[in-house]
């Protein structure tokens, strides 16, 4: 009931690493920095945030890069929480969020189970600074944060609907880690059908060859 996220930050590789209840003791956000490739003994572990508000079950995460925020899926009553990642440590609680869409469509499926967030993938386009949201079919969101940290003034619109093959929405047990933004790509992979193992490649709207 994990997740994991990466960032660059200052040019190290850094992991965040964030457990929810019911799978784990160890509730809370922690961030490890490989501080040198070739001298391990110098890597770092630090916490980052203190699990209080979120919520139990799978999840899936990324890390927003440029409003130095955390972010994970929670569940239908609470779709997402973060951790402001410009307050580290053991005051630094987790916050829920609940987005607003304009066109009312995506707390209407949450509330009805036709998009079960466990089961779903996320990560941040770094691109358009907003994270994308996909569940196994041929439905992408994208959750847009505040300019700052705050649980309110997040918004999450659906995208248009691809003209060509869409997945088929089967993911068995979830997608979890297997939607990724590839920033040379600038598109996002993922892993989807868990007797195929289909691949597939997302391109955003408006997406231009880079």
């Amino acid at each position: 009931n994990g997740c994991a996220a990466y960032a660059d930050e200052n040019g190290k590789d850094v992991a965040y690493l964030g457990a929810t209840s019911g799978g784990s003791t160890q509730l809370n956000l922690y961030k490890y920095t490989a501080s040198v490739l070739g001298n391990p003994s110098l890597d770092t572990f630090e916490l980052a945030g203190v699990f209080w508000n979120g919520t139990g079950g799978a999840t899936v995460c990324g890390v927003d890069p440029l409003r130095k925020l955390f972010v994970r899926t929670g569940n239908a009553a609470a779709p997402f929480v973060y951790w402001d990642l410009s307050t580290p440590g053991s005051g630094n609680h987790d916050v829920r969020v609940t987005p607003t869409d304009p066109s009312g469509e995506f707390p209407t499926l949450l509330a009805s189970g036709n998009v079960t967030l466990p089961n779903c993938g996320f990560d941040f386009d770094a691109r358009r600074n907003r994270f994308a949201l996909w569940c196994g079919d041929g439905r992408v969101w994208m959750l847009t944060p505040p300019a700052t940290a705050s649980p309110l003034g997040w918004t999450i619109q659906k995208q248009r609907a691809p003209t060509r093959a869409i997945p088929n929405g089967d993911v068995g047990t979830g997608i979890f880690g297997k939607w990724k933004y590839i920033p040379n790509l600038d598109a996002f992979i993922g892993l989807q059908d868990y007797t195929l193992g289909n691949i597939w490649i997302y391109k955003p709207v408006g997406w231009v060859n880079p």
